[in-house]
């Protein structure tokens, strides 16, 4: 690391957030300081651990400047049954000034350090095909790639244009819907509501849905008020589903223009695991509103063991070949501290959704 660089952490206070946010648009990847306050700042567990590294641009320059940027925000986690504190790791950067002097490997030692001194588990996280060399090879990350990705068309005109010059003509006239499953017989007694706002309820539902589950983020009332309803960047549609007043499930989405065309996600989806019925519903509920909102396509994160997986498959999701995938997205985690035991680092232990997901 060059001597005219030093690292000090990230400050709660608009000031940090301010050199946060220029680090990054000054190398050409804007930010929202909305979001950042969000992230960094409000989240359930009121703190996270970011680093800068502070560089000088010339001899006597009496302007502090981000010369990089390690962070990571913390997420309560659930560990084979017990509440352990996780971060994810979410934002990098190496200013252009200052690279090829080993920042970022300096920036994440020192906030690994941390992790471990406030008795953090592990670090998980999704990088892309740019920065995963560093966090496979010189962070030590444990691979549990592939991303889970998985796919459902609504709509005939998006696969059509990724055909090639030809079907780029046909499918600005061929964008035609695709049927869906409406799973009617299976809805009798259910009422659905949409859902504003999260309560104890949902942490009930949480945890027979989790209770099979070896790691996971804690899905609970307080994280998805915090993930899904106060969220200043992103808004999302959450249908529930009741049976005799009683909660049974829910599904939450998006809809947004990306990679070229309409396009969907399911965030999540949460049922009583005897009531698997109800999980079909509300898929096909939520498929119906997104095409009606123009999504031609709708992507969704799904491991191969996860027991939603099943219901996925009931309404034609496919995993979604690597080779076609609009970003290249990799799974990783790195222990900090020595967990309960080891089932962290294996992939079959983990459930996670695009509620995990930082851009969507």
């Amino acid at each position: 690391m060059s001597k005219d660089v030093t690292i000090r952490s990230m400050q709660s206070k608009e000031d940090d957030l301010f050199l946060f946010k220029n680090c990054f648009e000054v190398n050409g990847s804007k930010r929202d300081m909305d979001h950042l306050r969000w992230q960094y700042l409000d989240n359930p567990e009121g703190h996270s651990f970011v680093d800068f590294a502070i560089g000088e641009t010339q001899p006597g320059s009496q302007h502090e400047v981000v010369a990089g940027i390690y962070a990571v925000f913390p997420v309560q986690f659930s560990i084979g049954g017990r509440n352990r504190l996780g971060v994810q790791s979410i934002d990098t950067m190496t200013d252009y000034r200052f690279r090829r002097q080993g920042l970022f490997r300096e920036l994440a030692g020192s906030v690994n350090r941390r992790l471990a001194d406030e008795g953090v588990q592990f670090v998980y996280g999704f990088p892309n095909g740019s920065s995963a060399y560093c966090f496979f090879n010189h962070l030590k990350w444990q691979r549990l790639d592939p991303v889970p990705f998985l796919v459902r068309p609504l709509r005939t005109g998006l696969v059509l244009r990724k055909l090639g010059p030809a079907g780029k003509i046909l499918g600005k006239f061929l964008n035609l819907p695709l049927p869906l499953r409406r799973f009617r017989r299976l809805s009798h007694g259910a009422v659905f509501e949409t859902v504003t706002w999260f309560d104890e309820e949902y942490d009930r539902l949480w945890a027979q849905f989790s209770k099979d589950i070896g790691v996971s983020v804690r899905r609970d009332s307080s994280y998805l008020n915090w993930r899904i309803c106060n969220n200043p960047r992103f808004s999302y549609i959450t249908i529930a589903a009741r049976l005799n007043g009683e909660l049974a499930g829910f599904v939450t989405y998006r809809v947004v223009n990306k990679h070229g065309g309409r396009i969907g996600y399911i965030m999540d989806l949460v049922y009583r695991p005897e009531l698997p019925d109800i999980g079909k519903v509300l898929l096909s509920k939520a498929l119906r509103s997104m095409r009606n909102d123009g999504a031609e396509l709708v992507l969704a994160w799904c491991l191969e063991h996860s027991l939603n997986r099943s219901i996925f498959k009931s309404s034609f999701f496919m995993p979604f070949p690597e080779s076609l995938r609009p970003v290249e997205l990799h799974f990783g985690v790195r222990k900090v501290n020595k967990p309960d035991s080891d089932i962290v680092s294996q992939r079959s232990e983990w459930y996670i959704s695009y509620l995990d997901s930082d851009t969507v």
